[in-house]
């Protein structure tokens, strides 16, 4: 009987001992309790085709997004996709430079590695993907709400598909609140509660809404080849961030998130580190490295110019938001072109276009162009074009090219003159007309361009007119600051 005793008492004992000290269990155990806890995983507890982060001997999941309309993987970027978290947003794993992520599968493994990156838009209430109505309230469909959310609570189980969130603490949305690409409001607070009205339908309502949401917004990608993946003897392949990549959030092959830094774990204060910094320089560089792109030269300026780009087949994988094709004009401009699904073309049109050369982005790049059209109602074949050039021997400041001219018609107004200056960058800017009163009856007219700051080199000025309607003096380039003109070298 004593006996009995004895082994009736040690599982008991076991049993307490495991929930007191066995560390497993513990991790366990805690996470039924804190769902919201990241889960550490030793090597052979990998499960195949996840992503991990590695932190030395444990590794942590990559984050699966549950809200937003990026839960699954893109090769194409598209601004308008968007993360939303509440309080899984603790289970985005933290990827130092020194480390590694992880990918364990029973195929041959991976070939590349695809990149998305999401900026921080900060907190919001729960809807995502809208749109601006013409009477300036943000647009959202039932499926842009984010369940849990506290907006999607006031709400409820409506019937309706048109919510329309029109004020926020009795104050109208203004353009600068909302971003559109995300179709989110930004500049809200961590948790503070805001009176929000809206439309359900034609149905108006007012209630206290929390900004809960975490939002997350993609804006650039990346791919990168077999090079930078490596096989271990540990059943898993791997992958570190390449060493000029930004500190910020990451999509890995749409399997997941985390939180990247760009330095290793401790040296540097994490609060003040910017997680949206650009790879890229500027939008330009930014918008190069995921276009196409082709030039078109108009040699004079015209009226009514229009491009369209006609395409090939399209991948029905490319939704409609994720073809752009966006214009640099020869001064820098940035203009966006129009798609038409139906006729397979991007079009833009414009009262006039300057002389020079037109760069045009197609996005995707792995678009094929079928053809590239230009029209115009009228080149100015026959004016004539006074060409000079400059050359400015250093670095100076507020410089401006100008040249007068007298006018054989009594309107002036209806004379054609118009000219373009191709700086030493290889940029063309067209410049502009001018007048000034000499006296009660005399006006004198002249065309400039003004440059803040001009660089050392070649400067070309083109002026184009009719010579029987006007007389072009030589043009000239001066010091804005000066009231005298200096004339540096001219040729031609």
């Amino acid at each position: 009987m004593r006996l009995s005793k004895i082994v009736t008492l040690i599982p008991i004992c076991i049993l307490t001992l495991s929930l007191l000290t066995g560390c497993e269990d513990v991790q366990i155990f805690q996470t039924k309790t804190d769902p919201y806890k990241q889960v550490p995983y030793k090597d052979t507890e990998l499960v195949n085709d996840r992503y991990y982060v590695k932190n030395n001997t444990r590794f942590y999941a990559t984050y699966i997004p549950v809200a937003g309309n990026a839960q699954s993987g893109t090769s194409v970027l598209n601004e308008g996709r968007v993360i939303a978290t509440m309080a899984d947003d603790k289970l985005i794993p933290t990827f130092y430079s020194d480390e590694l992520a992880a990918f364990q599968s029973y195929s041959l493994g991976l070939n590349s590695v695809g990149l998305e990156r999401f900026a921080v838009l900060g907190y919001s209430i729960g809807c995502f993907s809208g749109s601006i109505t013409e009477d300036g309230y943000l647009y959202c469909n039932k499926e842009g709400l984010v369940q849990g959310s506290s907006l999607y609570s006031a709400i409820g189980e409506t019937e309706s598909d048109a919510i329309r969130i029109a004020t926020i603490d009795g104050k109208p949305l203004s353009l600068e609140q909302i971003n559109r690409k995300a179709g989110v409001i930004t500049g809200l607070e961590q948790g503070k509660t805001y009176k929000v009205g809206y439309f359900l339908g034609t149905k108006y309502y007012e209630k206290n809404i929390a900004a809960d949401c975490r939002m997350y917004q993609a804006y650039e990608m990346y791919s990168f080849g077999k090079d930078y993946l490596y096989d271990t003897p540990n059943g898993y392949m791997s992958f570190s961030m390449p060493q000029d990549m930004k500190s910020g959030y990451y999509n890995i092959n749409g399997g997941g998130l985390y939180k990247y830094y760009d330095f290793t774990r401790g040296s540097k204060d994490e609060q003040t580190i910017d997680m949206n910094e650009s790879y890229y320089k500027d939008e330009k560089s930014k918008i190069e490295a995921y276009s196409r792109q082709y030039s078109v030269s108009v040699p004079k300026r015209v009226k009514d110019l229009k491009v369209t780009v006609k395409l090939e087949s399209i991948e029905t994988t490319y939704a409609d938001d994720t073809i752009q094709g966006i214009v640099f004009a020869p001064d820098g401009t940035q203009m966006n072109m129009d798609f038409s699904s139906k006729d397979k073309e991007l079009t833009i049109a414009m009262a006039e276009g300057m002389a020079g050369d037109w760069t045009l982005n197609i996005i995707p790049k792995t678009l094929n162009v079928k053809e590239i059209k230009v029209d115009n109602d009228k080149l100015a074949e026959e004016a004539t074009c006074e060409e000079t050039v400059f050359t400015l021997p250093e670095d100076r400041e507020n410089v401006e090219f100008i040249a007068e001219y007298t006018s054989y018609k009594a309107n002036v107004e209806g004379c054609t003159v118009f000219g373009t200056v191709l700086a030493e960058d290889g940029k063309t800017y067209e410049m502009s007309l001018g007048s000034y009163t000499i006296d009660q009856d005399h006006t004198q007219y002249y065309i400039y361009y003004e440059i803040p700051f001009a660089k050392a080199g070649d400067y070309v000025v083109r002026i184009y007119h009719y010579p029987e309607e006007t007389t072009i003096q030589a043009p000239t380039v001066k010091d804005k600051t000066e009231t005298d003109t200096e004339i540096i070298i001219v040729e031609g």
